[in-house]
């Protein structure tokens, strides 16, 4: 097999990161059942995305490989080339339904805390399994005979070539996709309006608060009466309610994870709809050089989302602190127990060799003391 694609070389260079980011996350939470607790119902759609993304690196890349960049007979089957396109498919809607629901939890949360207690882990993991079906039905129906191959392109069919993919499908594809972003933006929208509010509503509080502590010192009232007042007014304004990153949090989360998504995926939906028009044009070159692009594009947006989640949440860092700190501490303890069986090792061999010396001694103790009772006896 010849690899004459250099697209082969960059996706492979950026697998590796995909893995270790979204492999040492799901570490972070099952070694942290606290992350679970702390951070509501959407860590489970957390970890959906994260395995949506290592489906990517471990499933996708392979088969595009095989499909596209390496010159194969494997490029020229239909099933192979199918399952390739479908999975990516299939990795765009399940990570957009992720994103969704992650925004519809914190819309909940914020907006609607009332109705956060009808969020349950059961139905959540209900909602998990409904999006893997309808996901995977949907991505995977071309490979079910849902396709325009047919007896003619028996000869002719290769993956980097020719798509086989009907235009229904990838509209009903491009669709899911599209509902997904509306429905996030529309979330983290209401939330940073709601947070914009409050800070204005903060703001003003503050200035009546100062507003009215001059009015009560310039009209000397009673003392007793100004201090009820007075503690009133400063429990409304205690420091703790002019945090900056009321909501305002939540809403930069959603931005540095949906930016992404939407930078990747728009290219890669516009050229699917574009491409069945162009199968038969002589730029189809240009076209799945571009494709490879947005592949990589794809690569890269499954590196983002864990450090996003690491840089801007503070459970995910201190439950990688706590997952690198204990690795560190079974090194030590590691290392501490071969020095001392070390040391047990050494100490064990001295006393064995003084014992053996004591013994040789005895021995020779032994000999000499019967040769001198011998040399008595005979003299006399």
């Amino acid at each position: 097999m010849n690899i004459v694609n250099p697209f082969f070389w960059i996706c492979l260079g950026i697998v590796p990161f995909v893995c270790f980011g979204n492999i040492v996350m799901l570490i972070a939470v099952r070694k942290n059942p606290q992350i679970c607790h702390n951070r509501g119902i959407n860590i489970a759609f957390t970890v959906m995305l994260a395995v949506a993304d290592l489906g990517t690196a471990f499933v996708t890349f392979p088969l595009k490989s095989m499909s596209y960049f390496i010159e194969s007979d494997i490029n020229k089957n239909l099933t192979l080339c199918l399952i390739g396109s479908e999975i990516i498919s299939f990795t765009a809607i399940i990570s957009g339904l992720s994103l969704s629901c992650i925004a519809l939890e914190k819309y909940i949360r914020v907006l609607h805390p009332y109705l956060r207690t009808e969020i349950t882990t059961k139905r959540c993991l209900i909602i998990v399994g409904v999006m893997l079906i309808l996901a995977g039905g949907l991505s995977f129906s071309p490979a079910m005979g849902w396709n325009t191959y047919t007896d003619d392109m028996n000869d002719s069919f290769h993956c980097s070539k020719v798509t086989i993919h009907p235009l229904p499908y990838t509209f009903l594809v491009i669709t899911c996709i599209l509902i997904s972003v509306v429905i996030t933006t529309f979330c983290y929208s209401q939330i940073f309006i709601t947070a914009s509010r409050q800070q204005k509503q903060l703001v003003l509080e503050k200035l009546r608060f100062k507003d009215n502590q001059n009015n009560l010192e310039s009209k000397k009232n009673d003392s007793s009466m100004f201090k009820k007042s007075q503690t009133k007014k400063t429990c409304q304004v205690h420091h703790n309610c002019y945090k900056r990153n009321c909501h305002l949090k939540i809403v930069k989360t959603g931005i540095m994870v949906l930016g992404p998504y939407f930078l990747t995926w728009v290219p890669s939906l516009t050229l699917t709809a574009i491409i069945p028009f162009k199968k038969d044009s002589g730029n189809m070159l240009v076209y799945m050089t571009l494709h490879h692009c947005c592949f990589i594009l794809i690569l890269l947006q499954a590196c983002v989302n864990p450090v996003t989640y690491v840089l801007r949440m503070k459970g995910f860092r201190r439950a990688l602190k706590n997952v690198f700190a204990r690795n560190v501490n079974f090194r030590h303890v590691h290392e501490r127990s071969n020095l001392i069986s070390e040391k047990e090792n050494t100490l064990n061999h001295s006393i064995r060799h003084v014992c053996m010396t004591l013994v040789s001694l005895h021995i020779q103790l032994s000999k000499a003391g019967s040769k001198e009772c011998l040399y008595v006896s005979q003299s006399e």
